[in-house]
């Protein structure tokens, strides 16, 4: 099987929780240097990702600011393919349907909270 290069937004988002999650060894930091140096510079949630990524890099911000700004990096991946219902089937009206898809909202709260342990 040949590795595809990733998307450098997702890899960035790839670097971004290794960095986390590990141990934090230098070759962590090392990935999420190049992920960071390869987004594009134009106006994009991966370029917002990775200038928070440059910031906690350089001590600048704690590991909480950049959970979140991964969590909301990665939020609208986790919604764009839910599935589609028929609201009137189950009883209930599109006042009653949160802000947010509940798989996007609940996978933030729990990568939010993985990355905080």
């Amino acid at each position: 099987m040949t590795a595809r290069a990733l998307d450098p937004g997702i890899a960035l988002s790839v670097a971004c929780g290794q960095a986390l999650l590990g141990r934090r060894q230098d070759a962590d930091r090392e990935r999420l240097s190049a992920a960071v140096a390869a987004v594009p510079d134009v106006p994009s949630a991966a370029r917002g990702l990775a200038q928070v990524a440059a910031a906690w890099l350089a001590g600048d911000m704690d590991d909480h600011a950049l959970s979140v700004a991964l969590a909301n990096f990665n939020a609208p991946f986790c919604a764009a393919y839910r599935r589609r219902f028929d609201l009137a089937q189950t009883g209930t009206v599109e006042t009653d349907m949160p802000l947010f898809a509940p798989s996007a909202s609940t996978h933030a709260a729990h990568s939010a909270d993985a990355m905080e342990d």
